[in-house]
């Protein structure tokens, strides 16, 4: 670490106003960015749906699955049930704005404890452009959805700004009665027991909490043995631990659910967002967190040991599961602010130095410009071109034409209109579209919903199914259960090995997906009429959620 006072000291410090009004600037661009555009994820049908049929069946839950002809009635572990009630209360009274602005509040809670975080680290202004304009752009990739992992960043953030914050204010010799911000630390110690209660029931990543408060335990505990002054404080947060394991019971299926997602997570899965990294095509930008903590605690000695700790197990977490980087990022962005702006300036001493000069006022001003600029303009271009296509920026956008994700509009409305239901095998993204716009009549052999309902063999045998091919015979998903119907992907393995089968016939099939049903007088009858069938002009690229089948082509 340098101890080169005008490093430590740079000259623009004694005007920090200036400086902390243009990282006000970024901080607002950045915000506006990860708040512009929203894009329907696959399972925002499933999600929305679910709380308006418990809304309108005036159930709190579903507690067994009514969707599926695999695994009907089977027990069904929601652990995001109370986000759904939410998103269904919301879309029936406000439609897409209500969905918008609920991801929105969560957005702007987790940039306000990030915000905080970053003025108490008296960070440069170049550190923070740095930090907020990459991990806002890592943090882009999970936020652009209406998702019940929102909660999960907002409330991760708040129990590493609140453990961290305890953390420092119990280092010192003061005994912990007596300093006031100690006494603010404690009450918001304690604010964790009730926000692991509300999360438990919000999204299954409370268990990211709980690991948190488990290794700022042990570090308290440790720490404690070595210094008998820091004992009560160990036990505080021990008790403090104990009491917010015990709420994390208070949830419709009490511990079955830790155990179902213990499960999830010990296991290999084919989800690509709960694959490790190095298992998927990666985009450059989500190795960026990585690369901030390595830099951080390689070139900086302002961070403790139980910073290290923390980021240690985020990190490792992040690699085995994709959708386990945002964490990273926030993470980054609460507890290692002044590590990355002290490494920042021994990695870039006289960079930092000319950047600090009070006569480079106005280029530091048009950089942060610069990068507000290139912020909302990537937003804007965004909008516009979702605009062009006919969904305003208070819409959500769901695309239409491509392979999964985009939605089978087209495929679904032919079906619909010749009367194709039943029992209905379709692609794992495919699934909860399918159910909001045909559970009155058609049941699914699998979703999104994947192991909340599905037995593991239901899993094993949809998977076997998917990657058919020329050497597959028969699969247990179309030859022992009772499938009527089956909505592919054009073009994949598993539609060119359907077409081979002479029991089954294609009805219908445009470049984004075919539809198939068992061969028999239902058969011949629906091909007969499929072959009169005078297709509607195609869907457009782009539709408003949730998707409809009747104006979807005439827009």
């Amino acid at each position: 670490m340098t101890t080169d006072e005008s490093l430590d000291n740079p000259p623009d410090a004694a005007t920090p106003s200036k400086s902390s009004r243009l990282l006000a600037v970024v901080w607002l661009a950045s915000l506006i960015y990860l708040c512009g555009a929203t894009l329907a994820d696959p399972d925002l049908w499933g999600h929305t749906f679910y709380g308006m049929h418990c809304i309108q069946s005036q159930q709190r839950y579903l507690p067994f699955d009514p969707y599926s002809y695999t695994a009907p009635n089977a027990p069904w572990i929601n652990h995001e049930w109370l986000t759904e009630y939410q998103l269904g209360w919301l879309w029936l009274r406000w439609g897409n704005i209500g969905l918008i602005a609920w991801r929105n509040a969560w957005v702007v809670g987790l940039w306000v404890l990030v915000a905080v975080a970053l003025r108490r680290a008296s960070v440069s202004l170049g550190t923070g452009l740095f930090l907020l304009i990459f991990n806002a752009e890592v943090l882009s990739d999970f936020v652009v959805f209406v998702r019940p992992q929102l909660p999960t960043f907002a409330f991760f953030a708040w129990f590493l700004f609140v453990l961290r914050d305890w953390w420092e204010n119990t280092s010192s010799n003061v005994p912990l009665t007596a300093a006031a911000s100690s006494k603010w630390s404690r009450l918001r110690l304690w604010s964790l027991v009730p926000v692991i209660a509300l999360w438990v029931n919000l999204h299954g990543g409370f268990l990211a909490g709980i690991g948190m408060l488990g290794v700022f335990t042990v570090g308290a505990i440790w720490r404690g043995g070595r210094d008998p002054s820091l004992r009560r404080a160990a036990a505080e947060l021990t008790t403090v631990a104990v009491v917010a394991c015990l709420a994390a019971l208070i949830n419709p299926y009490s511990y079955k659910m830790h155990t179902m997602l213990w499960e999830h997570l010990i296991t290999e899965q084919f989800v690509r967002e709960w694959q490790p990294i190095w298992a998927t095509s990666l985009a450059p930008v989500l190795c960026v967190p990585f690369l901030i903590v390595a830099l951080s605690l390689w070139r900086s000695r302002r961070w403790q040991w139980i910073d290290a700790a923390v980021l240690s197990v985020v990190a490792l977490q992040a690699a085995l599961h994709l959708r386990h980087v945002a964490l990273l990022s926030i993470s980054i962005l609460i507890i290692l602010p002044e590590a990355a702006d002290d490494a920042l300036r021994n990695l870039f001493p006289e960079l930092t130095e000319r950047w600090s000069r009070p006569s480079l006022k106005l280029p530091r001003a048009i950089a942060v410009l610069a990068a507000c600029v290139f912020l909302l303009g990537i937003q804007l271009r965004a909008s516009r071109d979702l605009w062009r296509e006919g969904v305003p920026p208070w819409e959500i956008a769901v695309e239409c034409r491509g392979q999964v994700p985009g939605m089978p509009l087209a495929a679904l409305r032919f079906m619909d209109e010749h009367e194709i239901r039943g029992n209905l095998i379709t692609d794992y993204g495919w699934g909860q579209f399918v159910i909001w716009h045909s559970h009155a009549h058609t049941k699914v052999a699998f979703d999104g919903r994947y192991r909340t309902v599905y037995p593991a063999e239901i899993e094993r045998q949809f998977l076997e199914w998917q990657r058919a091919d020329e050497s597959s015979t028969r699969t247990p998903m179309i030859d022992d259960h009772p499938t009527d119907a089956a909505l592919l992907p054009a073009g994949g393995a598993t539609d060119r090995w359907l077409t081979r089968r002479e029991d089954w016939g294609c009805v219908y099939r445009d470049s984004q997906a075919a539809v198939f049903i068992r061969r028999g007088p239902r058969y011949d009858r629906i091909a007969e009429r499929a072959r009169n069938w005078k297709p509607l002009p195609p869907v457009p690229a782009w539709d408003v959620f949730p998707g409809s089948l009747q104006s979807s082509s005439v827009r």
